[in-house]
């Protein structure tokens, strides 16, 4: 059997035999689909989207260029950015615009075209922007981002600090914001509702 150089090691080693040599014509052809599927899905999960829910772009692409390098970067992005893109050297296949809704919402976003096209193209790592460096005010694109990645995803704050989001924690902050939210109500309606009931019998 012949042999080849190793171009990392610099020693040879055995050539491989074609396994397709003695193949049938449709065995060979589904070893050749097979592998063509495979490399489409190695291609899919190397994308890198991003979900455009804050003002600094710019500071996010370089974050991502630089934590990813040789990665495709896919923006998400609503419509009246095009003008930003564009200046960032974001080609039109990899820009998705999201123009259902005015926010991020994840059964909105799943649901609409630009959704169903970043299927399509596939999903690796998922990264979102955050206005506020502590992630307030943020909860609907969180939520649209485990949808898209259930295993977490990557916060970058306007400063480009990275804050990765495990899912465990987000589901936890998340529950914790609803609890807050509704025994505040509670309180609301028992402090108002409360003096009226106590004061109806005196009015009649």
């Amino acid at each position: 059997m012949s042999s080849v150089t190793n171009s990392i090691t610099g020693g040879t080693v055995p050539a491989q035999p074609d396994v397709t040599s003695g193949a049938s014509e449709p065995a060979a052809r589904a070893m050749t689909v097979s592998t063509r599927s495979a490399l489409n899905a190695i291609h899919r999960r190397d994308n890198v989207v991003l979900l455009r829910s804050g003002r600094h772009l710019r500071v996010a692409v370089e974050t991502l260029t630089n934590i990813f390098p040789g990665r495709r970067l896919l923006v998400v992005s609503q419509p009246g950015t095009e003008t930003i893109l564009d200046q960032l050297g974001i080609e039109e296949g990899q820009r998705i615009i999201y123009g259902a809704r005015r926010f991020f919402s994840p059964l909105a976003f799943a649901c609409s075209a630009a959704g169903r096209r970043l299927r399509r193209e596939g999903i690796g790592d998922v990264a979102v922007l955050w206005n506020d460096p502590e992630g307030m005010g943020q909860s609907n694109v969180n939520r649209t981002a485990l949808l898209l990645s259930p295993k977490g995803f990557l916060a970058i704050a306007p400063d480009g600090s990275v804050h990765r989001q495990w899912t465990v924690a987000v589901l936890g902050r998340e529950t914790r914001r609803i609890l807050w939210s509704t025994g505040a109500w509670i309180l609301i309606q028992v402090f108002l509702l409360l003096p009226a009931a106590l004061l109806r019998p005196f009015r009649k």
